[in-house]
């Protein structure tokens, strides 16, 4: 936890070996960044490991291609997330060229997470899909907000538009 995994030994972020069936390892509130080969390398025999509330910037995020089952889910919770979000989801998945799931995901009603699930083998949206290798809640990279009005005179004022908006305006003061 709190962890920050830059260009790491061998390339890897961290490397989960093995473990038993009934032994988790929770992974969560890290930063995998520009890792040469994945962020996360699990060999076929680990299972259970449970991943969340990451950010990983790398070309390959997990690897799953030797097996392993893993979740990458918990429950959806208010909280900050890793990326500031008022929500905690799953994880944050961006690479350098802009074009990570989550940062091309899309985010309908503005809830901050990625309305389809990631398959986190291959990195595609899986429509109706959960279980193992599976991030059924992807944090989505917040909306710049464009085009804002300074309030400074005390009134009532209608919102529109809005998405997410934490404001009182009732503070406006003259």
């Amino acid at each position: 936890n709190n962890n920050i995994f830059i260009r790491s030994v061998e390339g890897y972020g961290i490397s989960i070996d093995s473990n038993s069936a009934d032994q988790i390892n929770k992974i969560y509130g890290n930063r995998f960044l520009n890792n040469s080969r994945q962020a996360i390398k699990f060999s076929s025999d680990s299972y259970n490991s449970i991943i969340y509330n990451n950010y990983f910037n790398n070309t390959v995020p997990i690897n799953t291609s030797s097996g392993g089952l893993n979740y990458f889910n918990t429950t959806e919770s208010a909280g900050l997330s890793i990326i500031s979000g008022i929500v905690i989801g799953e994880n944050y998945y961006a690479n350098s060229s802009g074009t990570g799931y989550s940062q091309t995901c899309i985010d309908a009603n503005t809830d901050g997470l990625c309305d389809n699930p990631v398959n986190i083998t291959d990195m595609t949206e899986c429509i109706g899909c959960s279980g193992y290798n599976v991030d059924e809640l992807p944090l989505r990279a917040p909306t710049p907000v464009t085009n804002c009005t300074i309030i400074d005179t005390p009134g009532k004022y209608i919102l529109t538009n809005s998405s997410n908006i934490d404001a009182k305006l009732d503070d406006v003061k003259a």
